[in-house]
């Protein structure tokens, strides 16, 4: 039995030599082989491996350094059955924090956390940042522990308040804390008094330690006096096998060096700089080893692969494999630079870096002509749950398709059980807003358990009930008229009693139902009624302090009733839940002190956003995954995302009160160290292609933003083996355009290239072929041709293009109305037009609660102002209607091409009545032209009335007869078809007067446009014509032709039909 080093630069002439040994091993038919990795991804490509190489891979125990530890000391006979996590500490700590003992020996600092209203949280929060570090004392600084150990609370100094927490600990526990250091005392005793070592020899006669680039003094020497029973194989990746260069310094290194006087001032830097300023881990790896003799003289080189010099990334890796320093290093052509081996891209966004990506992995297969199979891509990423929504959309809608698994992606980052019962315990009292429950019903699995499916409803529902915050609301500010509780009692009276007349129950409480559709509908909202009815309940079950089971208890019963449906299959997510509530079952007995829920949650749902998948990782297709070390794995295509500068290498943010920071030793954890050696071994591991991008320019001022530090070193690199002449004729970095659909993908620069507005040649041409605009407009509502014309840009973009831009609220609001906007003062002025002066005040009340009006005082402001502009049109409306009731009629006119179909609102009697509010009239005007032509075609009014609340008249329209309506709307249908063939030039909002327009020329026009879209004072807020004016739609030859054309149509009647006005 002995330690064994094998070395190669090679992770799959390793994997080989692996194979080789495990055959050698000749273990018992049922007893496993033990393999020691840090991360599933190597677990899922070594399997692949020994399957290749044996045949078979099956019986193999994968484990972290940690885990076999603890295998060999239950092995040894040791007492403990389960070890305990920083998590297990940290609730034992922070029953320690409130101790009257610690808050008088160290108030210092218990001052942190002993005042505010989240001073349990705070408490928490300290509690498990000092587990954390207690945790890495046991691997880093397992004689301080040990020293902590046989120490007692009584024996602790002024200020060492970390040991006094882990002396009380273990007394507490009365020595059940199953500590790593003793631990490893155990082995190493049972390994000097030969107590089970046979037993342990033949359970486990070998230990294969994989791919690990971090090891640790603890293991290692734990591993080292295991050796006499168990042989350790270590495959270690060395970037350059057959040369020493474990003690070569960086000329930064040297610099402070010579500053110190430690070595010669002479002294110049050796070794190629990528590999001593990048691989430094592995330095200090290699430097543990060399402390134990075994493993010197057990070193061999396995198998080595040097790499070629055809490319640019290959010239990269053989000056690395033979740390050739700049004197030696291969020079670089121009040919070589370009072509194509490294590729480095600057974007704008993370979505157009996933586009760059996609379009370079095409043009891989198109122009350089790869046989790739998608299973030879990975694209590490710096952080995948930003990234994971972007790749979605762009491969899943891509014209050429790509089969990809998306691996480490939180599950609460995704519509999984797991962001499902996060999101709910999220919500609470303070945020119980409309928006905030609504977006719990985006996960499809709490859709599922209530059987909802029309979201759009519900949420149409919830803002027709005035429902903005707050479970109960009060009554004392009116906030009870916005909340959950009265807002669903508004609904459920809907579909029982119908109507909107005021309904009383048998409480007192009045309330107004809402004029809701029956059916499907009725069904939906009951449903969505339990579902908030079950919330509600779930909220309120917080209030009082419990012990941490009986918060798991509660968490097991919130999952079941709001999310997770009973018989439903369990998924890995659902497992991965199970099993971490399953580790705070095990503090039973250990803390049973209640707790308020915002300690425990705080606690879960931290556990809850770190629970990732890992299992996708070479699952098929192309692997997207995370940037973490020791999965450098190799491909022929290897891509990095992210690379910004200040997202990577990560920044190191040492804890104040770490007892590591005040002697920092060989092989501490160390962040930014260990990112810089990924990057190494992420360089190394690409066979073919190398691709980086990152965000390279700033999405709001266009400012060029740097790379990571690791790239610029890279470029820095490459352009000194370029002759000095050559170098202003290269850019290693490309600039990736703002936008996919950019010109610049056409100025034929061979850099730049886009496939995402490909048509694949297996999709036919009748889908590219443009639908005929006539062919679908020969039935029309009343309401989609009046507006068409009020906005024929709009209905362009929406009936032809089919482009909408949300200009109204997506959101619904989570605020009490303070201030009517315009829609709302509109809807209130025509509710106060149809009743007497006597009866407005009687409407406060049912505004208020209809949310019609603000809450409280505001209301009756609110009220009375729009009182006073709607009393005098009140007046002149009633001078012609005689007391006749506003009426609704449905109408259908046939025309030539088109059959208009809909109602008209604002009929008394044979009249049509159509009041404006506004100052600028001309699209007003222009809606009760049309209005009243329908009218007429469809025979429900003779006669039409204009009301002008500004200049405060009524003008009685000229009478048309209904063979002249139907002649101007046949007009008008062919207006209506040729702005679905092409814009229609007309915009009434440039109230360009009558008379004006027979002498307007396009010079006007633009004149005229320009001030009304392109002002600072007034800005235009219409996305659909500043959209067009951009693309300099009334810059063409002959526009005012056309607008003229229109107007002749839509403007010059309104002097016929209207002259009263024009006066």
């Amino acid at each position: 039995m002995a330690l064994y080093l094998q070395v190669s630069n090679s992770l799959s002439q390793l994997a080989k030599r692996l194979c080789t040994n495990l055959q050698s091993q000749s273990n018992e038919v049922f007893q496993p082989y033990y393999i020691i990795t840090q991360t599933e991804g190597m677990n899922n490509w070594l399997k692949i491996q020994m399957a290749e190489c044996m045949g078979i891979a099956a019986n193999y125990r994968f484990l972290k350094p940690n885990d076999i530890i603890f295998e060999v000391y239950q092995l040894l006979g040791g007492k403990y059955s389960r070890t305990m996590s920083p998590e297990h500490l940290s609730w034992i700590f922070y029953r320690i924090l409130n101790d009257r003992e610690f808050l008088s020996a160290f108030p210092d600092i218990a001052a942190y956390y002993q005042h505010g209203s989240d001073r349990e949280v705070k408490r928490f929060a300290l509690a498990a940042k000092v587990a954390d570090l207690i945790d890495q004392y046991q691997i880093y600084r397992p004689e301080m522990i040990g020293e902590w150990n046989e120490s007692a609370p009584g024996d602790v100094r002024s200020g060492e308040w970390q040991k006094y927490l882990w002396t009380r600990a273990r007394l507490l526990m009365q020595d059940n804390i199953p500590d790593r250091t003793l631990m490893g005392q155990y082995i190493l005793q049972a390994i000097r008094k030969g107590q089970n070592t046979n037993a342990l020899q033949a359970r486990m006669p070998g230990i294969h330690i994989f791919g690990l680039s971090v090891i640790t003094s603890y293991h290692l020497s734990l591993f080292s006096a295991l050796s006499p029973y168990v042989d350790f194989y270590f495959y270690i990746l060395n970037p350059a096998p057959s040369e020493y260069w474990f003690e070569d310094r960086t000329e930064r290194q040297l610099a402070f060096l010579k500053k110190k006087g430690l070595v010669p001032a002479d002294q110049e830097a050796s070794g190629n700089p990528l590999l001593t300023s990048w691989g430094r881990l592995i330095q200090n790896t290699f430097s543990l080893f060399f402390q134990h003799d075994e493993l010197i003289n057990s070193y061999e080189e396995a198998k080595t692969e040097e790499p070629g010099d055809a490319s640019l990334l290959q010239c990269l890796q053989q000056d690395i494999f033979y740390n050739r320093d700049h004197t030696e290093r291969k020079r670089l052509s121009v040919e070589q630079l370009t072509d194509g081996s490294v590729t480095i891209n600057a974007c704008y966004t993370p979505a157009r870096e996933v586009e760059a990506l996609y379009n370079y992995l095409v043009y891989l297969i198109d122009q350089k002509k790869e046989k790739l199979s998608a299973r030879d891509v990975v694209v590490m990423v710096t952080d995948i749950d930003t990234y994971a929504p972007y790749i979605r959309a762009v491969f899943n809608n891509a014209p050429y398709i790509f089969p990809y698994t998306i691996a480490d992606e939180s599950f609460a980052a995704s519509d999984s059980i797991t962001n499902a019962l996060q999101a709910v315990l999220k919500i609470s009292r303070q945020n119980f807003k409309a928006e905030e429950v609504l977006q719990l019903l985006d996960s499809a699995y709490i859709r599922k358990r209530f059987g909802i499916t029309d979201t759009a409803l519900l949420r149409k529902v919830t803002g027709r009930a005035n429902i903005r915050f707050g479970m109960d609301g009060d009554r004392d500010d009116d906030t009870v008229y916005v909340s959950w509780k009265y807002g669903m009692e508004r609904i459920m009276y809907s579909l029982c009693i119908g109507g909107q007349e005021e309904f009383v129950d048998e409480k007192g409480e009045s309330y107004y139902p809402l004029d809701l559709v029956e059916g499907h509908a009725s069904s939906e909202i009951i449903r969505f009624y339990h579902f908030i009815e079950v919330l509600i309940d779930a909220v309120k079950e917080r209030d009082r302090h419990r012990t941490v089971q009986e918060w798991v208890s509660y968490v097991e019963a919130v999952l079941m009733n709001l999310i997770f449906e009973s018989g439903e299959e369990p998924d890995e997510d659902h497992a991965a839940l199970l099993k971490e509530l399953e580790k705070y079952n095990e503090l039973n007995g250990v803390v049973t002190e209640p707790v308020s829920y915002e300690v425990f949650s705080h606690s879960f749902i931290g556990r809850l956003s770190s629970i990732s998948r890992s299992s996708s990782f070479i699952a098929g297709g192309i692997t997207f995954c995370s940037l973490i070390p020791m999965r450098s794995i190799p491909f022929r295509v290897v891509a990095l995302l992210g690379l910004n500068y200040d997202k990577f290498p990560r920044k190191e943010n040492p804890v104040g009160f770490s007892l590591m920071e005040k002697e920092k030793r060989k092989g501490d954890r160390n962040i930014k160290e260990n990112d810089k050696h990924l990057f190494l071994e992420t360089l190394l591991s690409a066979r073919d292609y190398f691709y980086i991008s990152y965000i390279g320019q700033n999405v709001k001022d266009n400012t060029v933003l740097p790379p990571s530090a690791l790239v610029d070193e890279l470029i820095d690199y490459i352009e000194a083996g370029i002759e000095e002449t050559e170098r202003h004729s290269v850019s290693l970095t490309t600039r990736q355009p703002l936008h996919s659909f950019s010109t610049k993908y056409k100025t034929g620069d061979p850099r730049l290239y886009n496939y995402l507005d490909a048509v694949p040649e297996e999709i036919t041409n009748d889908v590219l072929v443009k639908k005929d605009p006539g062919a679908t407009l020969s039935d029309v509502s009343a309401d989609s041709f009046i507006a068409f014309f009020r906005n024929p840009f709009k209905g362009y973009y929406h009936d032809v293009l089919g482009v909408y831009y949300r200009t109204e609220d997506i959101l619904l609001s989570d605020t009490e109305i303070f201030d009517l906007g315009g829609l709302e003062k509109w809807q209130l002025k025509q509710v106060l037009l149809h009743h007497d002066t006597d009866a407005v005040s009687g409407l406060k009340e049912k505004l208020v609660k209809t949310g019609g009006l603000p809450l409280k005082n505001m209301a009756g402001i609110a009220l009375e102002s729009a009182e006073l502009e709607v009393s005098p049109v009140r007046k002149l409306m009633r001078e012609f209607t005689d007391g006749v009731k506003e009426s609704v009629p449905e109408i259908e006119v046939l025309l030539d091409s088109i059959t208009v179909r809909g109602t008209l609102p604002g009929v008394y009697g044979d009249k049509l009545v159509y009041v404006s509010w506004s100052k600028s009239e001309g699209k007003y005007l222009q809606d009760a032209y049309l209005r009243y032509l329908l009218a007429r075609a469809g025979g429900v009014a003779d006669e039409v009335y204009f009301i002008s609340a500004h200049k405060n008249i009524a003008c009685r329209g000229t009478h048309l007869t209904k063979e002249e309506a139907i002649r101007r709307l046949n007009e008008l249908v062919l207006l209506y078809i040729q702005g679905h063939e092409e814009i229609l030039a007309w915009y009434p909002d440039f109230e360009i007067q009558p008379q004006k327009i027979v002498q307007l020329t396009d010079d006007d026009l633009m004149n005229v446009a320009e001030k009304k879209l392109n002002s600072y004072s007034i800005p235009c807020n219409d996305p659909y014509i500043l959209k067009e004016y951009g693309k300099g739609f009334f810059q063409r030859e002959g526009i005012s032709e056309r607008y003229k054309n229109a107007a002749a149509y839509l403007l010059a009647p309104l002097t016929e039909i209207f002259p009263e006005y024009f006066k």
